[in-house]
């Protein structure tokens, strides 16, 4: 079992591994004076519980932090593979700003929201081992709700074919950038915005965590400063 251990934890360090973390959103919904990925939770922003996670993941190779221009002075981490840039008017720009400002070595980059602090160094390690087979490695949680769907009736859904959809996203850094590059619209993940360029892609959804919620609404601001 050491050998395998040693083996892995070998071709994980050979490839590149880049982290974004995108913090350019205004965070409206949460009705604060500043966005929610730089509220504090426990005297810490929310986003430096992300930052935190990846920098102390020995996988990760380097950070590139996407924020609004106004807000990086607000990032104290200072660390040689931590790098900060402005991000665009959407979340899609801000994704394909991120992906140009990654090391020109970069095999697998690792896409995610900041205003998810919650997620674990397991997540990051197994989605970067899929990506030993697979295109893309994308987070899922099953629904244990009702799902229906409103128009002029009301139709039930089977939740069991229902998944919610996480974030860190795992990525081919080429597949995903050339994604990018052929993209005239603004997608809500990354996983949508490559399969619309590409249907065939080989992907692997696998469960992610129960605590890795968006932080989006009072109520989950209240429900994080209680889980720390």
């Amino acid at each position: 079992m050491g050998f395998i251990k040693d083996y892995i934890n070998y071709n994980l360090k050979a490839i590149l591994n880049s982290a974004i973390i995108l913090a350019a959103g205004t965070g409206s919904r949460l009705n604060k004076e500043k966005p929610k990925q730089f509220l504090k939770i426990k005297n810490k922003m929310i986003i430096d519980y992300s930052i935190t996670t990846f920098n102390n993941n020995n996988n990760i190779d380097e950070i590139i932090i996407v924020s609004h221009k106004d807000w990086l002075k607000e990032i104290n981490f200072i660390d040689e593979k931590i790098k900060l840039i402005s991000g665009g008017k959407s979340r899609s720009e801000s994704s394909f700003i991120g992906l140009k400002q990654c090391n020109d070595k970069c095999k697998n980059v690792i896409i995610h929201d900041a205003a998810r602090p919650f997620f674990g160094s397991n997540l990051i390690d197994n989605g970067i081992i899929y990506m030993n087979q697979y295109d893309a490695a994308i987070p899922i949680l099953d629904t244990f709700d009702s799902i229906v769907r409103v128009s002029n009736s009301v139709q039930y859904i089977n939740r069991e074919k229902i998944k919610k959809i996480q974030t860190p996203q795992f990525f081919k850094y080429d597949k995903i950038l050339a994604a990018y590059a052929n993209n005239v619209k603004d997608f809500k993940d990354d996983l949508s915005l490559l399969l619309n360029y590409d249907s065939k892609i080989n992907f692997k959804l696998f469960y992610g965590e129960e605590n890795n919620f968006k932080i989006t609404t009072p109520y989950d601001y209240q429900l994080a400063q209680k889980i720390i």
